[in-house]
């Protein structure tokens, strides 16, 4: 993978593997680890909203939703993602 995706918008729900699934190696793998995950989906309950959270994703966003917003927790957490790079190489 040399072109890493500045930020993953992950479906809980896809249809052959669960999109915490997904998210668990993006969490491990060192290439992978940094880049934002926000979690869409309808599972609403407490339970799902908690293991997408401990399963270190940036954010949860829940179905329906606003595109507006949507974009604007995107554009948030890419510049989050950026500016701890750039802290990285500067204090690294």
């Amino acid at each position: 993978m040399s072109d890493k995706p500045d930020i993953v918008v992950l479906d809980i729900r896809l249809p052959d593997i669960d999109g915490f699934e997904v998210a668990q190696p993006l969490r491990t793998d060192r290439r992978t680890q940094n880049i934002p995950i926000i979690c869409l989906t309808e599972k609403r309950n407490l339970p799902d909203r908690l293991l997408g959270l401990e399963l270190s994703a940036d954010d949860y966003v829940t179905k329906p939703f606003d595109v507006q917003e949507l974009r604007l927790r995107v554009r948030n957490s890419i510049r989050r993602s950026r500016q701890g790079t750039l802290n990285n190489l500067v204090n690294g």
